[in-house]
């Protein structure tokens, strides 16, 4: 547990200062998504580590928020709930998803042939298709 929070201590830090912009309710909010992601262990199905843990990181800013929105309203006195979730830090999960997405794609395609990867890189990577590939003939 203890080389888990070592590893991505910071990563999930950040990603709940993205949504909070305030340090003490990210670092509150990154200590509850370690407690959250011990507690949910046993759940895990080994689909991106990283991606998994901001996720959680992300929820539990985005709960933070919520309280923080409710008890401004309280302060207030009035009845009205402030409830502001920037549609921005979404980008940050997404991003993220993204990029995971990418560096899977690209181990699966190093494990192909180097004939199939170089077909596989070159129509979907570079685009570059039929300059790359041989003349066909034709079989009569």
């Amino acid at each position: 547990m203890r080389t888990l929070i070592d590893k991505y201590s910071q990563h999930v830090y950040h990603v709940a200062y993205s949504v909070l912009r305030n340090d003490q309710e990210a670092q509150d909010a990154a200590q509850e998504a370690f407690i959250q992601m011990y507690k949910s262990l046993p759940d895990y199905r080994s689909e991106g580590f990283k991606t998994w843990l901001t996720r959680i990181a992300f929820h539990k800013a985005i709960d933070a928020k919520r309280k923080l929105g409710r008890r401004t309203a309280e302060d207030l006195g009035g009845e009205e709930k402030i409830i502001n979730i920037p549609g921005r830090d979404e980008d940050v999960l997404t991003r993220l998803v993204r990029e995971e997405r990418q560096d899977k794609l690209r181990e699966r395609i190093n494990q192909l042939p180097a004939q199939h990867r170089d077909i596989i890189t070159a129509y979907y990577l570079s685009e570059k298709i039929m300059s790359r590939l041989p003349v066909m003939h034709r079989w009569l």
